[in-house]
């Protein structure tokens, strides 16, 4: 991949978008993950940092000290505002709202909802667009939150698998704390993306590539193995309406 002119392509896609949508400002989570991390570079230089703002949303049951030292510092390192909104208070209130029982599922799509809350309020209390941070890969397994992680008005990084957001994170030079970290949604504690999707995002891609090209499932089986094939196959088949 031609990084240099996949990333200005990007940053100038945003650009447009903004302008014909009518809107200068941006604001997104920001987790001190990969893809926000990226997503946050892009739009520094496509609106300028005096344009964009991130939420850092962390829930103290879940969200570790480093992720939040690491979103902090690359606030820093862009010059863009970062707000911190703990969303502890908000998940409680809707368990307590409610009295059916909820399951690890329910409880994790909450965390993701209200972190879209806030990004979306925050959004028409500045005359801002919210910008999602979710990749190609995810989007194609349906690996996100309807109406959390998935509601956005912008999403730079949609065509772009896992591996070559990596790529691109290592072109811009991000820290190197954040390029190495294993990606996580930070839904609940130890959670990884390669751990819930049982395979290594190289792995991964490759599987989706073959997918997207409309390689049978007999081949894919006999490249990829069945259990995994199986498993994506699932996934993909599973979250139709999410797309």
């Amino acid at each position: 991949m031609d990084c240099e002119k996949h990333y200005n392509e990007i940053v100038a896609s945003a650009k447009e978008f903004f302008s014909q949508a009518g809107f200068s400002r941006a604001v997104l989570g920001l987790s001190g993950g990969l893809d926000s991390s990226l997503t946050a570079c892009i739009l520094t230089e496509a609106l300028g940092k005096e344009n964009v703002t991130c939420l850092l949303m962390s829930d103290s049951e879940v969200n570790n000290k480093q992720d939040l030292d690491d979103a902090v510092k690359l606030a820093k390192i862009l010059g863009v505002k970062s707000i911190q909104v703990p969303i502890d208070r908000i998940i409680k209130a809707v368990k307590k709202s409610v009295e059916w029982k909820q399951d690890r599922v329910s409880k994790m799509n909450i965390t993701a909802r209200a972190r879209m809350i806030l990004l979306y309020n925050f959004a028409n209390c500045n005359k801002a667009l919210v910008v999602g941070t979710g990749n190609k890969s995810e989007l194609i397994l349906g690996y996100f939150t309807k109406f959390g992680d998935g509601a956005a008005d912008f999403f730079p990084l949609k065509n772009l698998f896992k591996t070559e957001v990596f790529e691109l994170a290592k072109f811009k030079e991000l820290p190197k704390s954040i390029i190495k970290k294993k990606p996580s949604a930070g839904l609940f504690e130890g959670q990884t993306d390669e751990g819930e999707l049982g395979a290594d995002y190289k792995t991964i891609d490759s599987f989706l590539q073959e997918f997207e090209k409309g390689t049978d499932k007999e081949e894919l089986v006999k490249k990829f193995g069945k259990k995994l094939t199986d498993s994506l196959l699932q996934r993909i088949g599973a979250s139709e309406h999410k797309r």
